[in-house]
């Protein structure tokens, strides 16, 4: 029984996804109105009753209908998938670091399985960490699955080497120096 009502979780789940997916997260990878988009849709994922061994699926079909739905904004579904991809993974990083959502979600099962949000910064930090310096040179807006695949394998040997997770790497490659007084 959770302690939370439903409407409160739902107004939680779409505080966060526009959060996760912020104002300058996909600029020159979408068109007017995708952010919106995106966060919209992030907002209704049901995330209720997910199992780890079917994580990687509602993931590709995530990708997938949100990548249909950017495409309504210009017709151009084939370069959606890599900023489809990196919104839905940040979304889900955050549904698993946020206390309430990660308890009321179950999302401590899944800590092993997210994926890292791949942006150019990540990506960098994956080649240059990893012994993966042949993956491919690409953009987020050029990712397609296979590429994405062969980034996050590299950065599971990477997580695993560090013993941590492979989500978190974004932690160690996505931070601003510290404050200089």
């Amino acid at each position: 029984m959770s302690e939370f009502n439903i409407e409160f979780l739902g107004d939680l789940q779409r505080n966060i996804a526009w959060r996760a997916v912020g104002p300058t997260t996909l600029r020159k990878m979408v068109p007017a109105g995708g952010r919106k988009v995106v966060c919209e849709y992030l907002a209704k994922i049901q995330l209720c009753g997910i199992s780890k061994e079917k994580l990687s699926d509602m993931l590709n079909e995530w990708t997938g209908e949100l990548q249909e739905k950017l495409s309504e904004l210009n017709n151009d579904r084939a370069r959606y998938w890599g900023p489809s991809r990196k919104s839905i993974n940040l979304f889900l990083r955050d549904i698993s670091y946020n206390y309430v959502t990660r308890k009321e979600y179950g999302f401590e099962a899944f800590d092993e399985c997210l994926e890292v949000p791949l942006d150019g910064l990540v990506m960098a930090g994956i080649r240059r960490d990893g012994s993966a310096a042949n993956l491919n040179r690409c953009a987020v807006i050029g990712l397609n699955p296979e590429w994405s695949l062969e980034y996050q394998d590299a950065a599971k040997s990477i997580a695993e080497a560090k013993e941590m997770n492979r989500v978190d790497l974004d932690i160690l490659w996505f931070n601003p120096p510290p404050h200089q007084e």
